[in-house]
C-alpha cells in the first residue's frame, strides 16, 4: 500500500511552519506491507525537519520505520495494536527560536487473518484449536457461528510445535449446544481495549461442520474387590445422538500406562490382578461418532476375603481316643 498524504509545497516561505491538511487516522494489518508519505509543512524555511513519535513510554510499531528526509512511513508491521496517537512534527530550526507545527493522528494495526480452526465434537460441546500466532500484541479472541461474535479466553498448549490455542464451546448466546445440531465456527483476534479503543482483525474461514453428539461421561464406577479381581459396574450416561453405545474400561496401577477392554454391558470383571495392589479404574462410552469423556476414576485393591482365610482341617480327621488313669 503506497499513499501520499497531503500536497508538497513547491517553494519555501517565511514564518512559522504549518500543515494545510490534517493526517487521517491510519489502520494497517499485521503482515501487510505499507508505504505512506506524510504531508509537507508550508510557510516555513528550507530547513524544516520532520519527526514521528509515539506516546511517552511506548515504542514505534514493530516492523515500521519513519524516514524524516522523505517523510515516508513504511515497512511490514509484525505486532498488532489498538488505536494509538502519534505526534507528527515539522520543525523550523533556522529561526531564532525553533518553530514547530504538529499533527496528531492514530495508528491502529489489526491482527492478521487466523487460520481455519479445527473443530472436535464432544458431548454438547465443541473444542476449537488453532496455531498460536507470533503476534504478541493480540489482546483477545472472539468466535462466531454466523454473525454474532462472542469473546473467548483460549488456553495455550506450549508442548506442541507451534504452540496451539484451544477453546471449548459449551453454549452460544446463553443456550447450551444442541447435541443434534450441526455447527461451524469462525474466529478472529483483536488488539487494544474498550477504554482506549481496539482494532479487530480479519475473520478466519469457517471450520468443518460438527455435531456435538458424542456420549456423555459415565458416573464414577463402583468397584467390588475380590481375590485377584475387581468387579466394575456403572450407570449408563446420556447416549448423545446414537443409542448404540459400547464402553471402554481402563485400569492402571503404579506407573503403568494401563490396560483397556471393550464391553457392551454395564459391568465387567477385571481378573488376573495382584492382591493388595491399588488399581484406578475409569469408564468411557463410545458411539458411532466417537468416544466421549472418561468417567472419574475409582480406586480399590484386590484382596482375599476373610471367609477364604478361615481355619480348615481339610480331609484330616481325629480318631476317638482311649486313655488309662495314671498313664501319661
Amino acid at each position: 500500500m503506497c499513499v501520499l498524504l497531503g500536497a508538497a509545497s513547491a517553494w519555501a516561505q517565511t514564518g512559522s511552519p504549518s500543515f494545510n491538511e490534517t493526517v487521517e487516522d491510519q489502520t494497517y494489518t499485521v503482515g501487510t506491507a505499507i508505504s505512506v508519505t506524510l504531508p509537507e509543512a508550508t510557510w516555513g524555511t528550507v530547513t524544516l525537519t520532520y519527526s514521528l513519535t509515539p506516546p511517552t513510554g511506548l515504542t514505534f510499531p514493530a516492523g515500521l520505520n519513519f524516514a524524516p528526509d522523505t517523510r515516508m512511513l513504511s515497512g511490514t508491521p509484525t505486532t498488532s495494536q489498538g488505536p494509538t496517537a502519534y505526534t507528527y512534527t515539522a520543525t523550523d530550526s533556522a529561526t531564532p527560536t525553533p518553530a514547530t507545527a504538529t499533527e496528531i493522528f492514530k495508528i491502529a494495526i489489526a491482527p492478521a487473518k487466523p487460520p481455519k480452526p479445527s473443530a472436535v465434537p464432544g458431548h454438547k460441546k465443541v473444542t476449537l484449536s488453532w496455531p498460536e500466532p507470533a503476534d504478541n500484541g493480540i489482546s483477545g479472541w472472539e468466535l462466531a457461528t454466523t454473525t454474532t461474535w462472542m469473546a473467548m479466553k483460549p488456553s495455550t498448549d506450549q508442548t506442541s510445535t507451534p504452540a496451539t490455542l484451544s477453546y471449548t464451546v459449551t453454549s452460544l448466546e446463553g443456550a447450551e449446544l444442541n447435541k443434534w445440531g450441526e455447527y461451524t465456527f469462525k474466529i478472529r483476534a483483536f488488539a487494544g481495549n474498550l477504554q482506549d479503543g481496539y482494532e479487530v482483525g480479519q475473520e478466519s474461514e469457517l471450520s468443518d461442520p460438527v455435531k456435538p453428539g458424542l456420549p456423555g461421561a459415565p458416573a464414577k464406577p463402583t468397584l467390588t474387590p475380590g481375590d485377584e479381581q475387581l468387579e466394575v459396574s456403572w450407570t449408563e450416561p446420556d447416549f448423545g445422538i446414537d443409542s448404540k453405545v459400547s464402553y471402554t474400561v481402563e485400569w492402571t496401577w503404579a506407573t503403568t500406562t494401563g490396560l483397556t477392554e471393550s464391553v457392551t454391558g454395564l459391568s465387567y470383571t477385571i481378573t488376573g490382578l495382584t492382591n493388595d495392589t491399588d488399581y484406578a479404574v475409569r469408564v468411557q462410552a463410545v458411539n458411532e461418532q466417537g468416544a466421549g469423556d472418561w468417567s472419574p476414576a475409582a480406586t480399590a485393591r484386590p484382596t482375599v476375603s476373610p471367609t477364604d482365610l478361615a481355619p480348615d482341617f481339610g480331609n484330616a480327621t481325629v480318631d476317638d481316643q482311649v486313655y488309662t488313669k495314671g498313664t501319661q
